[in-house]
């Protein structure tokens, strides 16, 4: 807001395509302050036009455009040997449903991974462990119905342990 900015300000929120973007109805903007916040949820691929409005201010909206949806996955690129790392899959675009993704190894020797993480509706992610089984690079897959399948490659390494030598130099002695 622009002007006063003592006393709470209700700013009223419209969505000009239900089908595409969730927002809530309305924003508080508290005393003492210029501006407020609130989520805006893509639900479908396509674009939607918000409106703000608020008793004595002019109305004014902007187009928010959902863009198609896609994975990611993130994770470290050196997996432990018989250790495990916390990776996440993220999806992109509409998070209105669940959805099932399922994981897959290239070389089961070499990295290990449940088979399927669920991102529950709502949600822009999930966590999982990788496992390294075997000291070689191997690569995972995160697939999905609707979404463009995704890989990340990572190298299992062996522990290292550095070793000193100890030498013990005896001196002769008389009893």
């Amino acid at each position: 807001r622009s002007g006063p900015i003592a006393g709470d300000l209700t700013v009223t929120l419209s969505n000009g395509a239900p089908g595409i973007i969730a927002i809530s109805s309305s924003v508080l903007i508290p005393d003492g302050e210029s501006n407020g916040t609130f989520l805006v949820s893509g639900l479908a691929v396509g674009s939607a036009g918000v409106t703000a409005s608020a008793s004595g201010y002019s109305a004014t909206g902007v187009l928010v455009t959902v863009a198609s949806s896609h994975l990611n996955l993130l994770g470290g690129s050196v997996v432990p040997f018989q250790g495990s790392n916390l990776w996440t899959v993220t999806r992109a675009g509409a998070i209105q449903d669940s959805l099932e993704v399922s994981l897959d190894v290239d070389d089961a020797d070499i990295l290990d991974v449940q088979s399927t993480v669920v991102i529950e509706a709502m949600a822009t992610s999930a966590t999982f462990y990788v496992s390294g089984r075997g000291a070689w690079v191997g690569t995972l897959t995160a697939s999905a119905s609707g979404y463009s399948p995704v890989q990340k490659s990572a190298t299992v390494r062996a522990a290292t342990f550095r070793t000193r030598a100890l030498r013990m130099g005896l001196a002769s002695q008389t009893v």
